[in-house]
């Protein structure tokens, strides 16, 4: 059992649009973190600003700019025992993970010895698959 937090923007036009995607035919899944201008060209981190309009020009002509799902551990916490969570589930990494695009997101790490990790691995992402088909979780795990 793990708990995650699965984080919804709401866009123009009332549509609500999610961070973590599937990506199209043969891509798999995919982050997003960027927006791209599409007026202008600029592209800025989502998760640094929270902003859907383009920082320069002001245009709402913007979209998603796909992450590959690769970065580097910028910090991270083993969690060797936790209260109400299960025996076999521990240890938890939790990290924050730097994406090659420059945003950081949490998550954990998975698929690892946690005492062999150091700031600075290189990991990938994840996705574990939920009762919900159209939910899928990220996490990482080391790339060797």
């Amino acid at each position: 059992m793990q708990v995650f937090l699965y984080k919804y923007i709401d866009c123009e036009g009332g549509r609500r649009d999610a961070l973590f995607s599937l990506g199209g035919e043969g891509r798999g899944m995919q982050i997003r973190g960027r927006r791209r201008c599409t007026d202008c060209g600029r592209e800025w981190s989502y998760f640094d600003t929270g902003r859907v309009d383009c920082p320069d020009c002001g245009s709402q002509a913007t979209e998603w700019v796909e992450s590959e799902g690769t970065g580097e551990l910028y910090s991270f916490s083993i969690q060797r025992q936790t209260p109400a969570w299960p025996d076999e589930a521990l240890p938890l990494v939790l990290a924050y993970v730097e994406l090659d695009e420059g945003p950081r997101m949490m998550s954990n790490v998975v698929d690892c010895d946690p005492d062999d990790l150091e700031i600075g691995d290189r990991v990938a992402v994840r996705f574990v698959p939920t009762e919900d088909d159209d939910v899928a979780v990220p996490v990482f795990a080391p790339v060797e």
